[in-house]
Order: structure tokens, then sequence, then C-alpha cells
């Protein structure tokens, strides 16, 4: 039994989506709400010096620009036999239709869980869930089968440690949370919109406001809830999503820990960071206003691992595909 922490990535569309005028109090409320998307107007407002009214209408503003795209769960959840991977694919780009195709394929497919597109070497990212290696090997090998015309390499990943996030409920704690109908309802409406009021869930499900409230504090103290959070548009934010793929000459706990005190002290810039299996050891997603930030970032990242730094790849991520 494997502990799987599916993670919501910020949107990308570096095609569409152009930054906004923002102040620095919609940067502190869209910063509270990344944290925890339940905070209510009432406390954000205490936080940000502003009337509940001033903080309720930001928000909408904020998600009728499409800055805030939406608010999702960050669960840890017990898939029986699970593990998660990323694929990345290299694509003839000749043939459009044939790459919308393919996405609207891997959209399909329930496994796949965030489809990524990017301007470099690799074109496509996915990431997934499978069973075990064997099902991966099918999944991927039916994609490639069916679009070997345009696909000419892929690698895969499997995702082994979360570099930023430290578990707090060990994976047989979480099993011992038994999840009643109730549970599982009141979560599918979370992962839609986890801002979702009490009372909209209670009337949603035909319960009463403290039922729901006792369910939710349930599932939130066992650990399968991981985080409430708001899905900003990296690009409306005036920001762009670099993906580094590290492979490192070394890499055991000493280096482990360098990366996860580098995670935290670049907590601004550095969104993800996974121990990978496969061609690199460390996959980390960076965002940064310009070339110039990244490359900061990177000069920083390479004095923390100084030898340690074998080799590494970047691309900049162009759209994501909603799934």
């Amino acid at each position: 039994m494997l502990l799987v922490l599916l993670e919501y990535m910020p949107i990308v569309n570096e095609e569409s989506s152009k930054p906004e005028k923002l102040d620095k109090k919609d940067l502190a409320i869209i910063d509270i709400l990344k944290n925890n998307s339940r905070e209510t107007c009432q406390k954000i407002a205490k936080k940000v010096s502003l009337s509940n009214d001033a903080v309720g209408y930001r928000i909408k503003r904020l998600e009728n620009l499409g800055v805030i795209s939406g608010y999702k769960l960050k669960l840890h959840y017990p898939f029986t036999n699970h593990q998660e991977f990323i694929l990345f694919f290299g694509l003839l780009e000749d043939n459009t239709k044939k790459i919308d195709a393919l996405d609207s394929h891997l959209k399909k497919i329930d496994h796949v869980k965030e489809i990524m597109h990017y301007s470099d070497k690799w074109d496509t990212k996915v990431q997934l869930i499978a069973e075990n290696i064997g099902e991966l090997d099918e999944l991927a090998s039916d994609i490639s089968d069916k679009y070997s015309n345009i696909i000419i390499d892929y690698e895969i990943l499997t995702i082994v440690k979360d570099l930023i996030h430290k578990e707090t409920k060990k994976c047989a704690e979480v099993e011992k949370t038994k999840l009643d109908e109730k549970d599982e309802k009141i979560i599918k409406i979370l992962e839609k919109n986890s801002r979702e009021s009490i009372v909209s869930i209670a009337k949603k499900l035909n319960m009463n406001a403290d039922t729901v409230m006792y369910h939710l504090n349930k599932i939130t103290q066992s650990g399968i809830i991981k985080k409430f959070s708001a899905i900003p548009n990296l690009n409306k934010l005036g920001l762009h999503l670099y993906t580094a793929m590290i492979i490192m000459k070394d890499f055991g706990d000493k280096e482990e820990k360098k990366l996860r005190e580098f995670c935290e002290t670049n907590s601004n810039n550095i969104l993800s960071a996974h121990k990978t299996v496969g061609h690199w050891n460390v996959i980390m997603d960076i965002s940064a206003k310009d070339q110039k930030e990244f490359q900061s970032v990177m000069q920083k990242l390479k004095m923390t691992l100084e030898n340690s730094l074998k080799d590494y790849d970047v691309i900049m991520a162009y759209k994501e595909i909603d799934k």
C-alpha cells in the first residue's frame, strides 16, 4: 500500500494568459488562499487589514479575471498498490491534429492526473498513477502504439518521495481511517471546489451543517486531506513555469537534506520537488518572472549541491491541458 499525494499544479497558458494588474493586497490574499483555500473572509480581512466585504469583492474579482482558476484538494489517499509516475513525450510537431488527438486520448484515461505541454525537447509531460510497473507498461505501450506516428521518444520516471512536504501521517495510520459514504461524497464536492461552504455542501447532500462539519473534521484530522489550496494562473501573475530534471552524482541522506533545505529557503520559487527513479533523480517545478530570475535560482541550486550535481535539463511549460 503506497500513500499517493495528488497535487494540483498552478495553471499555465503562455498562449492566451497575460499578466493582470494586481496590488499587494491581492497578492497577499492569493498567498493566503494558496495555503488554505477554506480560510474565511473574516480571518483574511484581519491579516490584510481590509473589511470583510472588501476581501469578498477582491476574491470574486480574482476569480472573474482567472487569476484564481479554482480551489482544489491535495489528497493523501491510500490507493491499493498504486504508484505515481511521470511520462515525458518528444513529439513530431508538424501535425497539430494528431497532437490534439493524443491530448484527447490522454484526457480520457482515468489514471492520468495532469497533462502539460512544453516548448522544448520534451513536448508533453503526463502525470499518472498505476498499480504497478506492469500496468504502467500497458498504459505507456497503448499510448505509444496508437500514436507512434508522432511520438519520437519518451522517458518514464517513478516518483518515490516528496522533497517539500514531510509526511505527518504514516501510510498505516491513514489506512486505519474508514471512509463512509458521507465522507466520500464530501470529498467529491471539495475536489471540485475546496472553498465550498459547509452550508452549501449540506444543502447539496441533504445533510445538516453539523453533520458535514463532523465528517470534514474527521477526514482532515485523519491525514487524508493534505491541504485545501487555491490554484492560481501563473501567467496572469506575471510568472512562468520551468521544470528542471536533475541527474545526481551522489544522492544520499546528506544530499536529500540539502535539497529539502534549498526548497524551503526558496519556497517562493520552488512549487514542487520529487525524488525519482529513472533517467533523472530529481524533478523540480520552478516559477520565475523571467529567465534571469530562473537562472538565479538554478545557480543557487548548483552551489547548494556542489559536486553532487552531475547534470540537468530544463524545459519551459507552455500550456496545461484541462483534464
